[in-house]
């Protein structure tokens, strides 16, 4: 409930009471986690697709995206599969890069694809927002 996680955030900045920020790590881990194949170990081009569109605002159509896919492909050395876990953080960690969220945007991120970050996932989507389950109808899967 929105008006509950604002009513709370008040009367903590009120109290002056600070909430301790999940790391980085955490969080680009929770992601990866939620977006990555069991069987590949990788965040194929489709799932990569809804979710840089969906949560990143990527501007073009699938066929654009699959051209920007096999050319991070190459650049970053992915598997043809797409980026592991390692190659995903690093792609998150360029700050050059059209990926880089820096740390308040990744909490951001996690939250709005309500994620809890270092937690396990719920196994129902009934309590998925529809954007979390566009991604997990595409891939899928759910981990």
């Amino acid at each position: 409930n929105q008006r509950a996680d604002d009513d709370l955030n008040t009367l903590l900045s009120k109290l002056d009471v600070k909430i301790p920020k999940k790391s980085r790590a955490s969080l680009l881990d929770a992601i990866w986690h939620h977006l990555a194949s069991e069987k590949s170990g990788c965040i194929s081009s489709e799932v990569m697709y809804t979710w840089a569109a969906t949560f990143l605002n990527f501007p073009g159509d699938l066929e654009e995206w699959r051209a920007e896919f096999d050319a991070m492909v190459t650049t970053y050395q992915w598997a043809k599969e797409g980026p592991d876990e390692v190659k995903f953080a690093e792609l998150m960690h360029l700050k050059e890069g059209n990926f880089y969220c820096g740390d308040d945007e990744l909490h951001k991120l996690v939250a709005e694809m309500d994620l809890v970050a270092g937690a396990p996932e719920d196994s129902t989507q009934s309590s998925m927002s529809a954007k979390q389950k566009t991604v997990m109808n595409l891939s899928g899967e759910h981990r």
